[in-house]
């Protein structure tokens, strides 16, 4: 039972990147900074919540707002603009995603996306979302409350993926600290699924 709890939470004294709640569209993260997508990734802002004007669909569990990103081939990209450079030692960047439930059917496989950091130089270094705990599918309950309910109650549970600094760090062919000018995302599978994200964040690392 405790493999389909998935917690996402909120912590003080962070900085963040975007939490798609300012009201500024898909262009401008909560820095003001420009938002960028390529490689044929297209998004938008949606509310995660039922029965909301302009939601994506009625399966979201909670009450915000978010990125729905799509990709046409596997290396569609959507990029964060810093208001300004980051040292990533003793920092994390913390970002909510989920695999969304498409009100049909549950995948049988797991989808995922790879997070970059963009040094000052231009260079990317990236890491894998399976390598932090990997995007839960939603828990498949839609036999048991059709036949229970009548309606299906299956729900995309957004969950916070944490990647390390230090990891990010070692992954980098070099000895050089990496400073940080933004935070991409790339859906590089295959057959990319749409993908839920919502709070981008970087945090100190704790003790």
């Amino acid at each position: 039972m405790i493999n389909n709890v998935h917690l996402s939470f909120d912590i003080e004294n962070l900085t963040t990147v975007d939490n798609f709640e300012d009201g500024n569209g898909i262009g401008l993260n909560s820095m003001g900074q420009p938002n960028t997508q390529s490689g044929g990734l297209t998004s938008n802002e949606y509310p995660f919540r039922q029965a909301a004007p302009g939601r994506f669909n009625d399966s979201f569990f909670g009450n915000t707002i978010g990125m729905i990103a799509q990709s046409s081939k596997p290396d569609g990209i959507f990029r964060w603009q810093l208001a300004n450079p980051v040292r990533l030692k003793d920092h994390e960047v913390w970002i909510r995603v989920a695999d969304i439930y498409n009100e049909m059917s549950t995948p049988t496989t797991t989808s995922g996306f790879q997070l970059g950091v963009e040094r000052t130089s231009g260079s990317v270094v990236w890491v894998d979302s399976n390598d932090v705990g990997g995007i839960p599918v939603p828990f498949d309950r839609r036999a048991f409350d059709l036949a229970r309910f009548g309606v299906d109650k299956t729900k995309t549970m957004l969950k916070t993926l944490r990647f390390l600094g230090h990891c990010l760090q070692n992954l980098h062919k070099g000895k050089k600290e990496i400073v940080f000018r933004a935070i991409l995302i790339r859906l590089n599978r295959q057959s990319p699924r749409a993908l839920a994200f919502d709070d981008l964040q970087i945090v100190r690392k704790s003790s």
